[in-house]
């Protein structure tokens, strides 16, 4: 006969992230990580946090070891800042910096793109060591000069509008 073993999980290891309501974890099976055992005191605690944050730690590993440079992935726009957006890139997140959003002057990087949205982005660099991964959505749009050859050749006149004035000294 199996008499059992009582064991106890602290609230606050029961996910990565906060709990209210336990009731739907009533009959579960979860996979736990003994964190403290004492025999003595007949006392077992154990931890789910702790096996969901060892698997998002491999897997963000393996994100990082399988991505490079001049590489286009796929990744959800996580969080949007006033420096840029941060994209999950599937475990690791990656910046795109406000001045890679656009080929366009940006303002702010909502005006480009919105929470949730996914997008294709270029990696531009990758570091390992502290894990962080640079990126381009730009880079993967056309470019102000593509396709430029097909609407104008030398000697066209054609008419614009003056954007910008710039004050140049000569040295």
């Amino acid at each position: 006969m199996d008499a059992g073993l009582r064991a106890f999980m602290p609230a606050s290891h029961v996910e990565a992230y906060y709990v209210e309501d336990f009731e739907p974890y009533k009959g579960q099976t979860l996979e736990v990580k003994v964190i403290e055992m004492d025999a003595t005191k007949q006392r077992v605690i154990l931890s789910h946090r702790a096996v969901v944050e060892e698997a998002e730690k491999a897997k963000k590993q393996e994100v990082l070891n399988n991505i490079d440079a001049d590489s286009i992935v796929e990744g959800t726009v996580q969080r949007i800042t006033n420096f840029g957006a941060f994209v999950d890139l599937g475990g690791v997140d990656g910046l795109i910096h406000i001045s890679q959003l656009s080929h366009d002057h940006v303002d702010k990087a909502e005006d480009v793109v919105t929470e949730g949205e996914t997008v294709k982005v270029k990696v531009l660099s990758v570091d390992r060591d502290n894990e962080r991964i640079a990126l381009s959505l730009k880079d993967t749009k056309p470019g102000p000069w593509d396709g430029i050859e097909n609407e104008f050749k030398p000697g066209d006149v054609v008419e614009g509008e003056v954007k910008r004035l710039v004050n140049l000294v000569h040295l």
